[in-house]
């Protein structure tokens, strides 16, 4: 407590940062005037859903990506943050483990395609996540889609079909691409495509000698 009210904000820092830290001072903390000491009161691993909350009104857009990217960080904090105006929070928070189906449904409807394409990539995607972000006018997102371990053939059947080679060459990265996918890639007018077909895990002895 005492620490807290120290006029040095590194004295302040410390103790917001010590592990005895209880609620009332990640509270008292989240008052502090200087942004730093707001910062590691939101990075201390006991704060709760409501320290999140008041966080996420923080003046400073780091105090906020800190409290969107927590592992405490509940359904409505993440939902929060991702209507924040800053899309470096949006971005950490689709990147939050605990976004769940509905949130990345939400990120990949969002206006910068940096966040769509942290959605697209993130583990809970689903089969229609990956639909959708497969339709996504920038090629950065349908690239995250087919780099997602959850595209299944299909994906990248459909993917080996787009227009820019990039989004065609993580087809061909992605582990689960059958010997009907690669067929597909090893007629790709790519170069380089056909060379990851040729070069995929999962291509057979012929298909490693097809030029």
């Amino acid at each position: 407590d005492k620490a807290l009210k120290d006029e040095d904000s590194g004295v302040r820092i410390a103790a917001i940062s010590h592990p005895n830290a209880t609620s009332k001072h990640i509270d008292k903390a989240l008052d502090d005037e200087n942004f730093g000491v707001r910062r590691e009161a939101i990075r201390h691993p006991n704060a709760t859903s409501k320290h999140i909350d008041k966080a996420l009104d923080d003046k400073n857009y780091m105090v906020r990506m800190h409290a969107s990217e927590h592992p405490n960080a509940t359904h409505e904090n993440i939902d929060k943050a991702l209507n924040d105006d800053d899309y470096y929070v949006r971005t950490t928070a689709i990147n939050n483990p605990n976004a769940t189906s509905e949130h990345i449904d939400k990120a990949l409807k969002d206006e910068d395609a940096r966040v769509r394409t942290y959605a697209a990539s993130h583990p809970n995607a689903t089969s229609k996540h990956i639909d959708k972000a497969l339709k996504d006018e920038y090629s950065g997102v349908r690239t995250a889609a087919m780099n997602n371990p959850n595209a299944t053939s299909k994906h990248i059947d459909k993917a080996l079909d787009d227009e820019h080679p990039k989004v065609r060459t993580a087809a061909m990265n992605n582990p689960n691409a059958t010997h009907e996918n690669i067929d597909k890639a090893l007629k790709d007018k790519d170069p380089g495509v056909r060379m990851y077909a040729r070069h995929h895990p999962n291509a057979t002895y012929e298909q490693r000698g097809n030029n």
